[in-house]
């Protein structure tokens, strides 16, 4: 019988530890959703208030729902704290972490843009949705986007799991939207640069997370770029594409630390299945990053498409690579349709001296210089050889454009000045 009873007290002491922790995990407040009433960029400003205990809660903010979209403009204040400057928030869902008192009060406002001029289209509906609950982690305060809800799961995993001391509150802060954007990015920067590989994971959410900033899409790239994780060069590579210059130039700069072994296979690929405008928008941006993939470039450079390999051409002389400079003298003997004027600058920002005879070969005849003098003048200044200036010299006394004549006049006074410093005693 004492057992009898024992067991029901244990079953009745079970259930009501059981409710206890589904009280402790119900929401506090809402779900409610708040509409945009007040259309063309017209302030729509909600004030709430609720009880809660003085703790850390999580409010969970969706722009958008089924049936309505999200607002053009969102800005949400707790108990006076801006958690959400008044801006345009592309994320599906914000994850506030927030210390809450026993009295609490927000104030939501939401808006739709403002047309400009007389046109007032149709409008959809848009609301946001504010739901208040305990947290399932505590990692700080802070508001984190996110483009799905169930990314809070992956995002908090990710800062818990990183090792070093400080770790976690850097990453916290690189992204929270509170922050100024260059707080975060400097956030950003310090966790990288204590090159734990235990922060790979937050870099990954950080860098998949397109509709945040761009800047700190960036950081996130170079950030990864410093550890060199091969698994990450397809997703790299896909941010070299991205239409916007803040994420490429970062992503092909994070690109440039790997083997270029790792890279040109990759690279390779992935242009083959661009038109050739993007193309050169790639090339120009891979020259922006410092990124010499030299492989890849003379591929492009001793390409059919003109226009691409005029800019592969361009920025082969950049890379300062003795591969790039027998591909570019080739091409200099026999340039086809590409432009000679591109090839010679090439050749003089090589700053290869193998490159001076055959450029001062194409100076001294009439005949192969005319139309090519600026170019052939910068060439030299560029490389910085003497030998430069006497046809340089030669070519000012013939007829030509005033473009023409004012690079040689640049280029002879360059050569001068680099002949002056270094005769000086």
């Amino acid at each position: 019988m004492i057992r009898i009873r024992s067991a029901v007290f244990m079953l009745a002491m079970t259930l009501l530890c059981s409710l206890a922790a589904m009280a402790a995990e119900k929401d506090i407040f809402g779900p409610e959703v708040f509409d945009v009433k007040e259309r063309y960029g017209k302030d729509n400003k909600y004030t709430r208030t609720f009880q809660a205990s003085e703790d850390l809660y999580l409010i969970k903010i969706q722009n958008g729902e089924q049936g309505a979209g999200g607002t053009d403009s969102l800005e949400f204040t707790v108990n006076g704290e801006k958690i959400l400057r008044e801006d345009r928030y592309g994320f599906g869902f914000t994850a506030a972490f927030v210390k809450l008192k026993k009295e609490n009060t927000f104030e939501v406002n939401v808006k739709d843009d403002k047309p400009s001029g007389f046109r007032r289209p149709p409008l959809s509906p848009r609301s946001v949705t504010i739901t208040v609950m305990p947290p399932p982690v505590r990692i700080g305060t802070g508001s984190i986007g996110l483009m799905a809800w169930d990314q809070l799961k992956s995002m908090t995993n990710a800062v818990q799991k990183i090792k070093t001391p400080g770790g976690g509150a850097l990453a916290v802060a690189a992204a929270n939207l509170q922050n100024d954007l260059s707080v975060r990015t400097e956030a950003m920067r310090k966790l990288s640069d204590l090159k734990d590989p235990s922060t790979l994971d937050f870099f990954r959410f950080m860098y998949n997370n397109y509709v945040d900033k761009p800047e700190v899409c960036g950081e996130a790239a170079l950030a990864i770029g410093v550890q060199q994780d091969v698994s990450f060069i397809p997703a790299l590579m896909h941010g070299v594409f991205d239409p916007d210059e803040k994420i490429r130039v970062p992503s092909a700069r994070a690109l440039s630390f790997y083997p270029e072994t790792s890279t040109t296979k990759p690279l390779s690929e992935a242009l083959t299945k661009l038109d050739m405008i993007r193309v050169t928008a790639v090339i120009r941006s891979i020259a922006a990053a410092e990124w010499k993939p030299v492989s890849t470039l003379i591929g492009l450079a001793e390409g059919t498409d003109v226009n691409v390999s005029n800019t592969a051409v361009e920025i082969l002389g950049t890379t300062r690579d003795p591969r790039a400079v027998d591909v570019l003298l080739k091409l200099l003997e026999a340039p086809g349709r590409r432009d000679v004027r591109t090839i010679i600058l090439a050749l003089g920002e090589s700053r290869d001296t193998r490159t001076l005879e055959p450029l001062l070969k194409i100076a001294n005849d009439p005949v192969k210089r005319k139309g090519l003098e600026g170019a052939l003048g910068s060439a030299f200044a560029s490389i910085g050889d003497q030998r430069g200036i006497l046809p340089i010299t030669e070519m000012l006394k013939t007829p030509m454009g005033k473009t023409e004549f004012e690079r040689l006049a640049e280029a002879y006074k360059k050569l001068k000045e680099k002949n002056a410093a270094a005769n000086k005693p």
